[in-house]
């Protein structure tokens, strides 16, 4: 029997400042760079549907010139987009759109766009219990960094998603933070 590989993606909500993020970026940064500054750190975020709603082919276009070509958007989907929409965005970002995030898009269908498409799920429960080919499961909040309790998450988390491309929502949580999940995960060969 062969061993079953693990793709868990810490992801932060967003690279606007927060005000646990608020000094990750220097005062005379202008906020038009700021996703650049974010990406060079970061390779990948979740961009709220809010964010990239309405949408707007310029706006698109100009985060994928922002960023580098390793550089990874998920984009929240909502229930009600116009299933022509999807693709569009796919055309605009191309190989930097990382996939979907909504609620159920792997089972129903209703999703017309190309990349893949993470379902998101409140709990480990939840995790193992979906059909979904890819998830998108909240990580632990809180305000203190503890890498045993992360630890133990993440392998917690491995086991419920059973070898399926996996992102951990970590909202917006401090750079420096979003970076520990990321060693964590590949460190513990989650990654």
């Amino acid at each position: 029997m062969l061993p079953i590989t693990h793709h868990i993606l810490p992801l932060r909500t967003g690279w606007d400042p927060c005000p646990a993020t608020a000094s990750f970026y220097p005062e005379d940064l202008p906020a038009a760079w700021r996703l650049t500054y974010f990406a060079n750190e970061v390779r990948r975020v979740l961009v709220p549907a809010a964010r990239w709603l309405p949408f707007d082919p310029e706006r698109i276009a100009q985060w994928a010139r922002d960023v580098p070509s390793d550089f990874r958007f998920f984009l929240e989907l909502p229930e009600c987009t116009a299933p022509s929409m999807p693709c569009q965005v796919e055309d605009l970002l191309k190989e930097r759109l990382g996939g979907w995030v909504g609620a159920d898009l792997a089972v129903s269908g209703a999703h017309a766009g190309r990349a893949p498409r993470f379902v998101r799920v409140d709990t480990l429960a939840a995790a193992r219990a979906t059909p979904a080919h890819a998830l998108a499961c909240p990580a632990p909040t809180g305000d203190t960094w503890d890498p045993r309790a992360a630890r133990a998450w993440l392998t917690r988390l491995a086991t419920a998603a059973n070898g399926r491309h996996t992102l951990a929502l970590l909202g917006q949580a401090p750079v420096e933070t979003v970076l520990r999940w990321q060693t964590l995960t590949e460190l513990l060969g989650l990654a």
